[in-house]
């Protein structure tokens, strides 16, 4: 089997809205809910639900969408106006696949590779470094079109293309 890459990750989340003011501070829940419901539904401008980060205490920011949510009120007000409220939310992770490949930094030899020449900087130790051999000199030359591989110019770039090994 060959790996391709890792699916994208669901992420449940819920959140309790409390408008009782026992926490201190009057919310009002239907606003709230509201709030939810806008930021996340879907968005005919880009034809889908809107992009969201989410971040909670120390969790890590994940590009997501969301694909489920259901709302159960909990508490009333005697006029019908809710007290307490709360939402179960799932999200999916939702990153391109520029975005993934930039995030995970893929380091292996079957990837293009390019590098910014620095002082002291030399063909054979760049490609040892990306390859593990630094017999590929002469083809990364080649493919740079480099007459003089021992005389680099540092803030040259050089591309290092995927090679099997």
């Amino acid at each position: 089997m060959n790996f391709k890459k890792v699916k994208p990750g669901d992420m449940a989340l819920t959140f309790f809205i409390d408008g009782t003011g026992a926490n201190g501070q009057l919310i009002d829940v239907q606003q709230q809910i509201e709030q939810f419901q806008t930021i996340t539904v879907y968005n005919g401008d880009i034809h889908r639900p809107n992009y969201l980060k989410v971040v909670w205490g120390t969790l890590q920011v994940k590009r997501c969408v969301l694909k489920s949510a259901s709302i159960a009120y909990k508490l009333f007000k005697p006029n019908g106006v809710p007290l307490r409220a709360v939402i179960s939310a799932n999200f999916t992770d939702n990153s391109d696949d520029q975005s993934r490949v930039a995030i995970a930094q893929d380091q292996s030899a079957d990837l293009l590779h390019i590098r910014l020449v620095k002082a002291g900087d030399n063909l054979p130790a760049l490609c040892y470094e990306i390859y593990g051999n630094p017999g590929y000199y002469l083809a990364v030359a080649r493919a740079n079109r480099i007459n003089n591989f021992r005389k680099l110019t540092p803030g040259m770039k050089i591309f290092f293309p995927p090679v099997e090994k």
